[in-house]
C-alpha cells in the first residue's frame, strides 16, 4: 500500500467509528424520544462517514518533496480533526433524553479528548517528512493520549449502544 493511502486509511479506520456516533444534530427545544435521538445519530453518523470517505485532500505525487509530503500529513490530520470537531459541535447541541444523558455527556467529553490528542500529534509533526516517514504516521498516532482517548470514546459508545439495546431501539453504533 502506498504510504499516503495508508495514512488516510489509518486515520479513517481510527476516527470513522467515532464520528459516526458523534455527528448527531438537534436542538429543537423539545425533548427527544430515545428513538428520535438514535435516529439522528444514525442519520448524521452516515453523513460523517461520507465526509471521511470523500477524498478532498489529494495525496502527494510520487515525486513530491518532503515539505509537500508533510503538508499532506498535516492536512489529512487537520481534516479528520475538523470532521470530528463539527461532529462534537453537533452533538453538543443535542439535548439528550434523560435515559441517555450520562453516556451522551461521556461520549462528548471523550470525543473532545480524542480531538485534542490527535491535534497534539499533528502539532508535533515536523515540517518535512519523507515518504517512508509518512508511511509510519500510524506509529505517531499510537500515543498513550490517543489510545486512552479512543478507549474512553469506545466505552462511551458502548454505553450509548447499551441504552439503545435495553430499549429495543434498532441501531448499531460502530463502537
Amino acid at each position: 500500500m502506498k504510504p499516503h493511502v495508508f495514512v488516510l486509511t489509518f486515520v479513517t479506520v481510527l476516527l470513522l467509528p467515532l464520528a459516526a456516533i458523534a455527528a448527531a444534530c438537534g436542538g429543537s427545544g423539545e425533548e427527544l424520544s430515545l428513538e428520535e435521538y438514535f435516529r439522528l445519530i444514525d442519520n448524521v453518523g452516515n453523513d460523517a462517514g461520507a465526509a471521511f470517505d470523500k477524498r478532498s485532500i489529494e495525496p502527494p505525487a510520487q515525486d513530491a518533496n518532503e515539505r509537500e509530503i508533510a503538508d499532506y500529513a498535516h492536512a489529512s490530520l487537520a481534516r479528520s480533526v475538523t470532521i470530528l470537531g463539527e461532529a462534537r459541535d453537533s452533538i453538543d447541541e443535542i439535548e439528550p433524553p434523560p435515559e441517555v444523558e450520562q453516556p451522551h455527556d461521556q461520549f462528548l467529553e471523550a470525543l473532545t479528548t480524542t480531538i485534542n490528542a490527535v491535534e497534539k500529534v499533528a502539532d508535533e509533526l515536523p515540517d518535512t517528512l519523507s515518504a517512508a516517514e509518512l508511511g509510519t504516521l500510524n506509529q505517531k498516532l499510537d500515543t498513550p493520549e490517543v489510545n486512552e482517548a479512543t478507549g474512553q470514546l469506545g466505552e462511551a459508545c458502548k454505553r450509548l449502544q447499551a441504552v439503545a439495546d435495553a430499549n429495543q431501539i434498532d441501531t448499531k453504533l460502530e463502537c
